[in-house]
């Protein structure tokens, strides 16, 4: 006979209504927040799980595919079952996971409110360019700000009125690739270059058809520097994109600052001949330059000084440069030993193959 079973068929007078005729059945919040067993040591950096997922709710569990069968996975798994009635496990690879594990991180540092505060602003900034006709959308990371650029009517103007810090411009890069886009990878990787596409029907009534999306690491990159760039295609019988919108609100433009410092191309070892094919190429309207070599041979480098130097001539002209796989089939050795930079504009002498012409030779590095 328990306490309680003593104390009804007692006769000292007792205040029956304190005393529950049935154990108390645990809440429904309570069984909702049920905590996720922790992995043991050997396995915690084999699996990756959202940790605020209640009892009811799906929980995914991403696992290394070498563990799945491991003692330690399979009696933490067991213990997982219990816990939650709705497990579902998922097998990657090492690099998989520890991409998804940043990913996850990442959601997880910023709150829920700040996100859909950056997701609108990302929206709303789509809207405003599309109302003033932009054709393209830079969002440039460095490592103390960030800036925005639009190109309209093929001139690049700076949106003065989205400048920020670089947090800020990694939330936004972040909202626009994992929250905007409708096709993408499964995961943003900071690290790696990425492409994405939004649908146009995403913006009602903005005239847009689809917004293409690339973004991925930029120089300098040992310091964060990131990029997003962003296509936006409008519809052929749309009259929406005529900056007449009248929900839109204004973008403050102005011209790109021109480079202040020297520019470093001719202290770079380049011959004289070189630096006037250099030259030539940093003028020309359009086209592609392919610029390849072994890692730490100064291609980022030798790009960079060029952006410069171009951004000097040209204010608001410049272009963005693009990273190709270093593994590209039928063009040779050259660029399958190192990774290839496309800039714009440039110039590729397709018909002899990268930097090679008849009357040019083949200049190192072009």
């Amino acid at each position: 006979m328990n306490f309680l079973d003593r104390m009804r068929q007692s006769r000292i007078p007792v205040d029956r209504s304190l005393i529950p005729d049935e154990p108390a059945s645990p809440s429904r919040e309570a069984e909702d927040q049920r905590s996720i067993p922790t992995p043991p040591a050997a396995l915690k950096r084999f699996v990756v799980y959202r940790s605020d997922v209640s009892a009811t709710e799906l929980l995914t569990v991403y696992v290394d595919a070498r563990h799945v069968g491991t003692a330690p996975y399979l009696t933490w798994f067991q213990d997982l079952c219990r816990a939650h009635s709705n497990v579902k496990v998922e097998q990657k690879s090492a690099e998989e996971l520890e991409d998804l594990r940043q990913e996850l991180a990442a959601r997880e540092a910023r709150p829920e409110e700040a996100d859909q505060q950056t997701l609108n602003k990302a929206w709303r900034l789509f809207e405003d360019c599309a109302a003033i006709g932009a054709t393209d959308m830079h969002l440039l990371i460095r490592e103390q700000t960030a800036q925005v650029q639009v190109r309209v009517k093929g001139d690049l103007k700076v949106v003065e009125n989205h400048s920020m810090y670089r947090d800020e411009g990694e939330a936004l890069a972040r909202a626009i690739y994992s929250g905007l886009s409708t096709v993408k990878d499964n995961a943003y990787k900071p690290l790696e270059f990425q492409n994405a596409q939004i649908k146009g029907a995403v913006f009602p009534g903005a005239g847009l058809s689809s917004i293409r999306i690339i973004r991925g690491p930029a120089y300098p990159v040992e310091d964060g520097g990131s990029f997003l760039i962003a296509r936006l295609q409008g519809e052929r019988t749309s009259s929406s994109r005529d900056g007449k919108n009248t929900g839109a609100r204004p973008l403050s433009l102005r011209v790109p600052d021109i480079p202040a410092d020297p520019i470093r191309l001719a202290t770079m070892g380049f011959t004289a001949r070189q630096m006037e094919l250099i030259e030539e190429i940093i003028r020309l309207p359009y086209g592609i330059t392919v610029v390849t070599g072994p890692t730490g041979s100064g291609k980022t480098t030798t790009l960079n000084e060029a952006m410069r130097y171009q951004a000097q001539l040209f204010p608001g002209a410049g272009k963005s440069p693009w990273r190709i796989p270093s593994s590209i089939p039928n063009l040779g050795d050259s660029i399958a030993g190192g990774r290839g930079c496309i800039p714009r504009p440039g110039c590729l002498d397709a018909p002899y193959g990268p930097g090679h012409h008849p009357d040019r030779g083949n200049p190192s590095g072009c």
